[in-house]
């Protein structure tokens, strides 16, 4: 259910923290009516972020306790304009425009670039160049391809935590 199943469709929600202590399963735009939301913390084992979960929460800052994803959605963090880091070092499948319109994202620490280890494409597969504002950015596997990081002039910092033989062309 979404939290308009609590409050209602045309719910103004001012809601700021939301903290979660059971299991749940979440759905896509489970938290849309909720665009004051600055903080939810999940004190459960989040495995699946859905497509468009946390579309346009504009006014979000920090997810805790998401260390253990191991799926992140189609545009899952899409217009996520205040989260500025995000550790998803354990996933196997990362959604395309997962962290579009992400605008103050400065740090962004991933399994690799891609839909998934196997499936390696640049990084405009999961954010924008016209709103990146990343800085630095950890890998941990996966392939580069050609055109990677090309025009995400804002990176200062790439970390690779794999062995490469050859970097791609204009990579």
């Amino acid at each position: 259910q979404t939290l308009s199943y609590l409050f209602g469709e045309n719910c103004s929600c001012g809601l700021k923290e939301i903290i979660v202590t059971s299991s749940i399963d979440l759905v896509s735009r489970m938290f849309s009516i909720a665009t004051s939301l600055e903080t939810i913390t999940f004190n459960s084992n989040v495995t699946t972020i859905p497509d468009e979960c946390f579309y346009n929460l504009y006014n979000l800052i920090e997810i805790k306790g998401i260390e253990k994803v191991l799926n992140v959605g189609n545009r899952a963090f899409y217009g996520c304009a205040k989260i500025s880091t995000l550790n998803l070092s354990n996933i196997n499948e990362l959604g395309e425009k997962a962290f579009y319109k992400c605008s103050r994202l400065s740090e962004l620490i991933i399994n690799f670039i891609g839909e998934s280890t196997k499936d390696s494409k640049s990084m405009d597969y999961l954010i924008d160049k016209e709103s990146c504002s990343l800085k630095k950015i950890v890998v941990y596997s996966g392939a580069l391809v050609k055109n990677t990081f090309k025009n995400y002039t804002s990176i200062e910092s790439i970390n690779l935590k794999f062995a490469t033989d050859t970097i791609p062309e204009s990579c």
